[in-house]
């Protein structure tokens, strides 16, 4: 019985991607939402429910939208 050298070596068709393919679909923990509490005063909260109602959106999903655009008007830092 004669062993076939190439079985060893992986095919240039085979499925299995190489390094740099699996390194694109990697994810990176440092790069998921993370979550941050808040303490509002009753005035504030009670306003951010009011959007909340009137948008018919989910109260941390106005919250988060609100935060994100108020960093992104920020001056950037020097």
């Amino acid at each position: 019985m004669q062993s076939d050298a190439s079985s060893s070596r992986p095919d240039a068709n085979s499925s299995q991607p190489d390094d740099s393919e699996s390194d694109r679909y990697r994810l990176d923990p440092s790069k998921f939402p993370r979550r941050l509490e808040l303490e509002l005063d009753p005035a504030a909260l009670r306003q951010l429910e009011a959007l909340a109602e009137r948008s018919g959106r989910d109260l941390s999903e106005v919250a988060t939208d609100l935060f994100s655009r108020m960093m992104r008007d920020l001056p950037p830092e020097p």
